[in-house]
């Protein structure tokens, strides 16, 4: 297993989600619901969180075997005529970003280990739902 950095993991992470059909990355990086309403529904940013050593080996040749934590903020929209249909699409495409990032397809999982976490769905307005998908993905964390 290769050393991976935090920012190849959170690339390769974005790349699959980028895959799930009706979604864009946000312009705001820590916030997708700050991006203009007019292009709200369906975005999304990855975000790395903290990385934790797992065990004491660590050799600056080889690296350090750490899981890091990726985090997938998703917005949707609430169309409000129809919300139920809104709240399930939401539903959907959390499972299509799940089922992305679980799938061992092509080599983006290449020197990673990918594990679903959880997710959680909040009303941030009346009209917006947020969605937090998280991952622990266990890799090898170059130390020199």
């Amino acid at each position: 297993m290769a050393a991976v950095s935090a920012q190849t993991v959170r690339t390769r992470v974005r790349d699959r989600v980028a895959t799930v059909s009706g979604l864009t990355e946000s312009q705001v990086i820590l916030s997708p619901a700050a991006d203009p309403s007019s292009v709200l529904d369906g975005r999304f940013s990855v975000t790395i969180g903290e990385s934790v050593p797992v065990g004491y080996r660590q050799k600056p040749g080889e690296g350090s075997l750490v899981n890091t934590l990726a985090t997938v903020q998703m917005v949707h929209r609430i169309k409000p005529k129809d919300q139920w249909t809104s709240a399930d699409t939401a539903l959907s495409r959390t499972q299509s970003i799940v089922q992305a990032l679980m799938v061992k397809t092509g080599t983006w999982q290449e020197d990673l280990q990918v594990l679903w976490t959880g997710n959680r769905l909040e009303q941030l307005t009346g009209e917006t739902l947020l969605t937090t998908i998280t991952f622990r993905v266990q890799h090898l964390y170059a130390l020199a």
